[in-house]
């Protein structure tokens, strides 16, 4: 059995072809809806006794926290609810590269590992992520801005309204916390027993660890790796893999990750055996790709 962690934002009929194509051996899909659409959209067309959605929402801004806490929130309505099986976090952009019943093998058969990226950060903006206070503006992606320190330019965005008295008040602390960071993929793929690990070290933790990655800037991106470091140590490989999950981050003039279509075909059917997912699709603007990846899961 696997649990399937969807987190979406459009193209319910897209979410559906997803889960359909996962559906089987008792899999269950725990699925989080931003807030900032309406539900109803995809609760009309995605229903069933395996479909548990969340009740409560958030608007998922890009490289928010809240990316982080709707995981979280996902993770305890996943432990309400399953007793065992692999948890599996994917966008509801999506979509499987094998079918579900050598996916279900797979992951399976290998009792007790889990499937994540676990590095040292090596990207040029990543002292930036847990120095500096990301403040939003807005829901809109790129409406946000880094700040350091309490100083002239934070206080004429005071002025003008732009930043709260709490977030200036806040800028003369300096970020800090006992953690040594580790980094990688936000999409993984965990063992029970190990997400469980993971989720009582947030509870236990959750007071220190959400006042400072609530001001990092893409936290999805390296919280879990951190925490799952601070409770394994250079153990965890031991029982961690890298991600199932393949995403080009490479490509040059485009939004990034590639959002794919017909003509990458050929680079996702080359992709090594072990990826069982890539991520991402939009079947508004070419879904022909996807009717090709099913088409070659049966050759």
């Amino acid at each position: 059995m696997l649990n399937f962690i969807i987190v979406a934002h459009k193209n319910p009929s897209q979410v559906l072809r997803l889960i359909n194509k996962l559906r089987g051996n008792d899999n269950k899909f725990f699925i989080h809806i931003d807030k900032g659409v309406k539900i109803e959209d995809f609760k009309d067309l995605i229903y069933g006794e395996d479909i548990f959605y969340l009740k409560k929402r958030f608007h998922c801004i890009w490289g928010h926290y809240n990316q982080v806490l709707v995981t979280i929130a996902a993770l305890s309505l996943v432990f309400n609810i399953s007793k065992n099986g692999k948890i599996v976090l994917l966008s509801g952009q999506c979509y499987p590269l094998k079918p579900i019943t050598k996916i279900n093998t797979i992951l399976c058969r290998n009792d007790g590992l889990s499937y994540m990226d676990i590095r040292v950060p090596d990207w040029k903006d990543f002292k930036r992520r847990t120095t500096e206070y990301r403040i939003n503006f807005s829901n809109k992606r790129f409406d946000y801005i880094h700040l350091k320190t309490f100083n002239q330019h934070s206080i004429k965005l005071f002025i003008k309204g732009r930043i709260n008295f709490l977030q200036l008040i806040r800028l003369l602390r300096p970020r800090r916390i006992d953690l040594e960071f580790r980094g990688g993929s936000n999409w993984w793929i965990l063992d029970f027993k190990t997400a469980l690990r993971i989720y009582e070290y947030y509870q236990k933790n959750k007071l220190k660890l959400n006042s400072f990655f609530k001001h990092s800037h893409c936290p999805d991106e390296f919280f879990f790796q951190t925490i799952v470091y601070k409770i394994w140590g250079d153990d965890y490989i031991n029982c961690f893999t890298d991600s199932l999950v393949y995403a080009d981050w490479s490509r040059k003039g485009v939004y990034l990750p590639v959002t794919f279509e017909k003509d990458d075909f050929e680079q996702i059917s080359s992709l090594p055996d072990k990826f069982l997912f890539a991520r991402k699709f939009d079947s508004e603007k070419d879904s022909e790709i996807l009717e090709m990846i099913d088409e070659n899961k049966k050759k």
